[in-house]
């Protein structure tokens, strides 16, 4: 897969310095609909979602997510890949955003193409991934509903998380993704932040088929 511009998220549930708990019931900025509304440099002048950055450090950011709607394919394997799994999905939802919803209206492309990874709990045991598409803000509140019955739209808790950013192709998850992943837990250990090791998620902002 030729994808650069990822981001890995990880929920955090706690942390020692206070301006992370106590920011954790302030409300995310509302930014202009009519921009990429994310303040994200890499999106390519796509909607992006919105988000406040709470704290900064030299390798990650904490950052705080409201509610917002997505467009989702759930998958669940214990033999294919990531990167197999976000292909398949991310045809599901092109095709749902080329028109096939009940309207069968194009729908704009968004970035990221964001996927919630929840590990399987045993060697035979699934691991289950949600791939989705932000909605675009002019339909924020009113998406259109997809034809497929494996597609379907929902809305995202709103969550703080630590966000880790690189760029580069994504050849293999585990050649290219896991080794930053564990550099983020790592640093997180390290700040003696505490996360939910239950799922994370893995956020491309670069179309597939860019390669510059």
């Amino acid at each position: 897969m030729y994808q650069r511009a990822v981001n890995i998220y990880q929920s955090v549930l706690k942390h020692k310095q206070s301006v992370i708990m106590g920011a954790s019931s302030a409300p995310a900025p509302v930014s202009d609909p009519s921009t990429d509304g994310g303040g994200v440099a890499f999106s390519n002048g796509l909607n992006t979602p919105r988000y406040k950055v709470l704290k900064s450090f030299p390798t990650f950011e904490i950052r705080q997510y409201p509610a917002q709607m997505w467009t989702s394919v759930k998958i669940e394997s214990a033999e294919l890949p990531y990167e197999k799994v976000v292909s398949q999905a991310f045809r599901m939802l092109f095709k749902y955003i080329s028109g096939a919803n009940v309207n069968k209206q194009k729908v704009d492309m968004t970035a990221p193409v964001a996927t919630d990874i929840y590990p399987a709990a045993g060697p035979a045991c699934d691991t289950t991934f949600i791939v989705s598409f932000f909605v675009p803000f002019a339909l924020q509140s009113n998406p259109v509903a997809p034809t497929d019955p494996s597609v379907f739209t929902r809305q995202s808790a709103e969550r703080i998380v630590a966000v880790r950013s690189f760029g580069g192709f994504i050849d293999t998850y585990v050649s290219t993704v896991q080794p930053h992943a564990i550099q983020l837990g790592a640093d997180l250990l390290a700040q003696g932040i505490k996360i939910n090791n239950t799922m994370h998620t893995v956020s491309v902002y670069d179309s597939p088929f860019k390669r510059t």
